[in-house]
């Protein structure tokens, strides 16, 4: 469906079920796949999430923006990771997503992030 629409040079497909991300890569391995980390709120960061992506090849590791940390923005970088956050609920999470360097973020309010972005560059 992707490839038949002509978009499949700026689609990611994501999912919270990793067998899902799996089942994407198997049929279409070069469409860009992330994975949101199933880890709810107050969740510590598990290591062994790195390891399965790596694994099944994915673009892209998606923490919710409540636990993400510069040093995990770092690590996934330095994996060849793009970093999206999401589970981002208001204004505060927005900002530590950026401040962390998460390359993108699931959000309801562009609009808000767009603001923030150009106040920063002043």
């Amino acid at each position: 469906m992707v490839r038949g629409y002509g978009v499949a040079n700026d689609v990611t497909i994501t999912s919270f079920w990793k067998p899902w991300v799996d089942e994407s890569r198997a049929y279409a391995p070069d469409i860009p796949t992330g994975w949101l980390v199933p880890l709810g709120p107050g969740s510590q960061w598990e290591d062994s999430i790195v390891d399965q992506a790596l694994e099944s090849g994915f673009t892209q590791v998606c923490p919710r923006a409540d636990i993400v940390t510069p040093e995990i923005v770092k690590m996934l970088h330095e994996k060849g990771f793009v970093v999206r956050c999401h589970g981002i609920s208001n204004e505060d999470l927005m900002r530590h997503a950026v401040e962390c360097g998460a390359d993108g973020m699931t959000i309801n309010f562009p609009d808000k992030l767009v603001e923030y972005l150009e106040a920063k560059r002043r």
